[in-house]
């Protein structure tokens, strides 16, 4: 099972508690204020076959705005990579 935290992280949780959790991604750009932060995680509904999953984030463009995300990663050999920016530029509110 896959965890977001909003902090930025992304946790591979065993769901028979079999494993120690860990850490398959960290997010650097997400940006946790407010209510803000990644604040969402989906899988492709053909994820077996191409291992997409989807997160939507808040980040800081310029260190004095807030916006938010939705990107695509590839999860493979127990990370998720090669993030591509799916929606860019989603207005959010500062604190």
């Amino acid at each position: 099972m896959l965890v977001a935290e909003r902090m930025g992280k992304v946790i591979l949780v065993d769901k028979n508690g079999e494993k120690e959790p860990m850490i398959v991604a960290e997010i650097k750009e997400v940006k946790e204020i407010g209510e803000g932060g990644l604040l969402g995680i989906t899988l492709h509904p053909d994820f077996l076959k191409n291992k997409y999953v989807y997160l939507y984030y808040t980040y800081s463009e310029s260190g004095i705005n807030t916006l938010s995300r939705i990107v695509r990663m590839v999860y493979k050999n127990d990370k998720l990579t090669d993030q591509e920016i799916i929606v860019d530029k989603i207005p959010g509110a500062d604190p």
